[in-house]
C-alpha cells in the first residue's frame, strides 16, 4: 500500500511540473519582436546572413556562380525539408480535394510548345 501511495505522489508531482497553466505563463513571458524589424532588413541582408551561417551557398560559386541558384548546407537542407513538410501537411494532407504529385520540371521542348509556354520563331 505504501508503494502505491509513493507512486501516486510522484505522479502528482510530475504532472504538476508540466501543468497547462505553467506552460501558458512561460509562453506569455516571451518578448514580442520589434514590429518594425521587417522594414529594417532587406532580402540581401537575409541572404547574407544565411550564407555566413552556412544555410546556403551560391551554386557553382568557384566558377562565378549562377544568379539566383543556391546549394543548401546541412542547416539549410533541414530548414527546406521542414518548410516543405509543413506546406505538404497544410495543403495536401489537410484537404480532401487535393492529392500530392511530384513531377519533373524538365520536359521535352515539345511539351512546352504544346502548352503554349514555349514560343519558337524561325
Amino acid at each position: 500500500h505504501n508503494g502505491l501511495k509513493a507512486a501516486t505522489t510522484l505522479h502528482t508531482k510530475t504532472t504538476r511540473l508540466y501543468s497547462t497553466t505553467e506552460k501558458k505563463a512561460e509562453v506569455s513571458n516571451v518578448p514580442i519582436p520589434d514590429p518594425e524589424a521587417y522594414n529594417k532588413l532587406g532580402m540581401d541582408d537575409v541572404v547574407s546572413l544565411c550564407k555566413r551561417r552556412g544555410f546556403i551557398f551560391p551554386s557553382s560559386e568557384i566558377y562565378n556562380g549562377m544568379a539566383g541558384f543556391y546549394d543548401y548546407g546541412p542547416l539549410g537542407s533541414e530548414l527546406k525539408k521542414n518548410v516543405k513538410d509543413a506546406w505538404w501537411k497544410t495543403f495536401v494532407h489537410a484537404r480532401e480535394d487535393v492529392v500530392g504529385l511530384d513531377s519533373s520540371i524538365i520536359h521535352n521542348p515539345t511539351t512546352w510548345k504544346s502548352s503554349g509556354e514555349l514560343k519558337i520563331s524561325f
